[in-house]
């Protein structure tokens, strides 16, 4: 019934990331009247792609102020995200998240010493 995502800003940041620019590289795709709307199914690896943690759920960076809402079967289907009476399973994942959380923390909290 909810097989796609969309990226959205939750909250406002002082100095806002390009998350836009960053799911484009990613090779995401933008959707809606506006083509600004950033949907992806759930199982689509871009979740992933985009997560600084390697997960493909929120949150996907340290305080980027982004989260996820569902989107229906129906809206998904107009939208063009997926087709009709097209599948959408459950992303498979590693989850070795702790190890992904601690490098990503000390890469960007941390300096390595160098002795």
């Amino acid at each position: 019934m909810w097989p796609c995502q969309e990226l959205f800003r939750l909250e406002s940041r002082e100095v806002p990331r390009d998350c836009q620019e960053r799911w484009k590289d990613a090779g995401g795709e933008f959707y809606g009247d506006a083509e600004d709307r950033m949907i992806a199914p759930v199982n689509d690896p871009i979740w992933t792609a985009i997560s600084r943690f390697g997960v493909p759920w929120p949150p996907l960076d340290l305080e980027s102020g982004m989260w996820v809402r569902t989107i229906g079967r129906q809206e998904s289907e107009e939208l063009g995200v997926i087709e009709t009476d097209e599948q959408v399973g459950p992303a498979i994942i590693s989850l070795d998240f702790a190890a992904a959380l601690r490098t990503r923390l000390a890469k960007r909290f941390f300096i390595a010493s160098s002795t």
